[in-house]
């Protein structure tokens, strides 16, 4: 799987999104859960205009990684994308109430 992954991760950074998306798609289809596989497919489809499609990817990646930083930028940068800035607010709020340990908390306080 780590070759595979490291396939698609150099595919995607080429720029051929064409492999890159198949090759992350057949890891997904190994493995539902591979949250590199699920972010990297989701920043995919959110730049492609398939933002149906992108959002919840990067939402289950976030949701099997929640305390990884970058995962959550693109999460929010995703729901900015579609003019959900609320929702954004309402998450940011959240975390503070909650504490969440976060060096993205401090950067944005």
């Amino acid at each position: 799987m780590n070759k595979l992954l490291k396939k698609a991760i150099l595919a995607h950074q080429k720029l051929n999104i064409t492999s890159a998306k198949f090759l992350y798609e057949k890891i997904l289809s190994l493995e539902p859960k591979n949250h590199t596989a699920l972010h990297n497919l989701g920043i995919i489809h959110m730049t492609t205009d398939k933002q149906d499609i992108g959002l919840p990817l990067l939402q289950q990646a976030l949701h099997l990684q929640p305390n990884n930083e970058i995962y959550l930028l693109s999460y929010f940068d995703a729901l900015i994308m579609r003019d959900e800035i609320e929702l954004v607010s309402n998450i940011f709020i959240g975390m503070h109430k909650n504490k969440t340990d976060s060096k993205l908390l401090e950067i944005l306080n």
